[in-house]
């Protein structure tokens, strides 16, 4: 035989409970309401009102049970990566942004002839850049994007 029968009383008791304890509360929900609006504003959290609705099953008892509950609600969260213990630790330094070891001295003055070079090496990478737009049959349109031309 289906449990379904008990799903859906326990759905409908769950339901009714509610509505009843809403109407029945409504007056002191809306004071806590009104409170947590007043005082939440001083904080940076965003304001919440908790309303909570459990229901048990007791099928030992073959009863249902409900219970209604609302208030503020404050919460500090934080977040802690779990350490692996079968990870080792890296020996880092305290700040394990920071690298102190001496690194090799490097001139940074570029000779007129390292300057050539480069300006050599990156007007050829243009060079092919335009070549292979060009095999491709793209051409820039004013917005800035390549496409076939017209009649391809």
């Amino acid at each position: 035989m289906s449990k379904n029968y008990l799903l859906k009383q326990l759905a409908q008791h769950m339901q009714d409970d509610l509505a009843d304890a809403i109407g029945a509360q409504e007056e002191e929900i809306l004071r806590a309401i009104a409170k947590a609006s007043e005082t939440g504003t001083d904080s940076e959290e965003p304001v919440k009102f908790s309303v909570t609705l459990r229901g048990v099953l007791n099928l030992d008892a073959n009863t249902v049970e409900t219970a209604f509950s609302f208030a503020t609600r404050t919460s500090v969260k934080e977040k802690h990566a779990l350490e692996d213990p079968q990870q080792p630790k890296l020996p880092l330094e305290e700040d394990p942004f920071s690298y102190s070891k001496e690194l090799p001295k490097r001139s940074a003055q570029l000779s007129a002839e390292s300057f050539r070079q480069a300006i050599d090496a990156r007007g050829k990478i243009a060079e092919k850049i335009e070549a292979t737009i060009a095999d491709a049959g793209l051409k820039q349109g004013k917005d800035g994007v390549y496409r076939r031309e017209e009649g391809e």
